[in-house]
């Protein structure tokens, strides 16, 4: 998905920040925040919007309790969320989603196998730390490295981000997640 067809097609939370990584004037800082920024977004809106139909609808009665109470533990923590929170509740709806009927992104659960399948080795250049590790992550560990290298570090490691990085990170051309893209081929760093 190009960046135009991103802001023109996502809920606003996304495409708002989204504008901020595509534009060129804007200070390599702000389109790595944005980077990052996108990222919550994306799993805020996806996270919230499976919260909502599990709110709205019955569960199934062979749903089991169990799978309910992980559910409920999850949506509890986001009481105060970290990004960690959002990062487990959309584990949780992975896990139990199909049990609990919860069907509105019929993608999400081949999505997040598909995430959580997913390899990236990250240049050590672009200034995140992963434990050290910047080979074999999937796309989320590497988005949670540059997240808390940028949030946590405040560019000690890098105090000017490699240009590129933005897009080496932008969570729509390089997502595994068909929930979060359209059908068709992904575009390619050079289609920036």
């Amino acid at each position: 998905m190009l960046p135009a067809d991103v802001v023109a097609r996502m809920p606003y939370p996304i495409a708002r920040v989204y504008a901020d990584l595509d534009d060129p004037a804007a200070a390599p800082q702000t389109r790595r925040e944005a980077v990052c920024f996108a990222g919550y977004q994306l799993m805020r809106v996806v996270g919230l919007t499976l919260i909502g139909q599990y709110l709205h609808q019955e569960p199934p009665a062979e749903a089991p309790l169990p799978a309910r109470q992980a559910l409920n533990r999850a949506i509890a923590a986001l009481r105060a969320p970290y990004y960690s929170d959002w990062i487990g509740l959309l584990g949780g709806l992975a896990r139990h989603g199909p049990v609990l009927g919860l069907d509105f992104f019929p993608e999400f659960a081949g999505s997040m196998a598909a995430v959580a399948a997913s390899r990236v080795d990250v240049p050590p250049t672009y200034g995140v730390d992963h434990g050290a590790r910047h080979q074999g992550l999937t796309w989320l560990e590497a988005l949670v490295a540059l997240r808390d290298g940028t949030a946590h570090a405040g560019f000690a490691i890098s105090s000017s981000p490699v240009s590129g990085s933005e897009t080496f990170y932008d969570p729509l051309a390089n997502s595994p997640c068909p929930v979060l893209t359209t059908s068709g081929p992904k575009p390619s760093p050079s289609d920036y």
